[in-house]
């Protein structure tokens, strides 16, 4: 199985136009394109077995888009959430499942900076999510007890973005 959760939320400052082309740079590449090697990777080598499960950890930024200041971010993500689906479409019937979890705010090292007392408070649990509800989702879709959710996007922002 492959889990693919590498990401961060990186800044893409509009007013800037070396610094925003690098941005959408290095977004995409660590946000979608690693991803997708990656995802190609698992394929070649799922459909030459018996299959095989991928779950790819987007954002919410891939259902609303970001702020004015991580809109590559929200790209990138939404990219990685297009591509999930569209490997679930075309490799179901040769035995490759995939998932996307669309996390909103995470309690981990990497959010800490970002995550200020109004942020939190505007959370509608009034905290950010657990890393470990985020690990049980992950755990069960690889787990492949649910072959049919595959293409499915599950979301975990503790009601912060519901669809």
């Amino acid at each position: 199985m492959l889990i693919n959760n590498a990401g961060a939320w990186l800044a893409s400052p509009i007013d800037d136009p070396q610094a925003w082309r690098a941005a959408w740079t290095r977004n995409l590449t660590l946000n979608l394109q690693s991803a997708a090697d990656l995802c190609r990777r698992a394929i070649q080598h799922y459909t030459q077995r018996s299959g095989g499960i991928i779950v790819n950890v987007t954002s919410r930024s891939a259902h609303r888009g970001d702020d004015a200041e991580h809109l590559a971010y929200g790209a990138a993500k939404g990219g990685l959430l297009s591509l999930t689906k569209g490997i679930a479409r075309a490799f179901a019937g040769r035995g490759v499942l995939a998932y996307a979890v669309s996390p909103g705010w995470v309690a981990t090292d990497l959010a800490a900076d970002a995550l200020d007392e109004t942020l939190v408070s505007a959370l509608p649990l009034g905290e950010p999510t657990p890393p470990q509800d985020v690990a049980e989702v992950i755990a069960f879709l690889a787990s492949g007890r649910s072959r049919h959710s595959t293409g499915a996007t599950i979301d975990i922002t503790g009601a912060d973005y519901v669809r």
